[in-house]
């Protein structure tokens, strides 16, 4: 008797921590950022990179051209990117590197 009720309570352990057990959060879609230009002048584009890729491969995100005191939202389109935005004349405006999708992200360029 006191062995079936060991394996019992054995079970029922099991199936409470297994109850209590969480799972990494998966995200599989970008989480919402913003970009506002404070820079006093128009950013042509911003381009990014997933963290850790070829220093080369700079991909156009899907921002309008922002004009001086504008903001635009956008997806992070990976779970770890680096961020460039430009003016027109091909000057770097700003830069951001190891943005996360963890959480809402907001970048001011002043």
């Amino acid at each position: 008797m006191n062995r079936i009720l060991s394996r019992v309570a054995v079970i029922a352990c099991a199936a409470i921590l297994a109850s209590c057990a969480t799972e990494p959060v998966t995200q599989n879609t970008g989480s919402d950022a913003t970009v506002t230009n404070r820079t006093g002048r128009p950013i042509a584009s911003i381009v990014y990179q997933a963290c850790g890729a070829d220093p080369a491969s700079w991909t156009p995100l899907p921002v309008p051209a922002l004009a001086p005191q504008t903001t635009a939202p956008f997806k992070l389109p990976e779970p770890c990117i680096n961020l460039r935005a430009y003016y027109a004349d091909g000057k770097v405006a700003g830069m951001h590197t190891g943005v996360r999708w963890d959480f809402p992200f907001t970048w001011v360029l002043s």
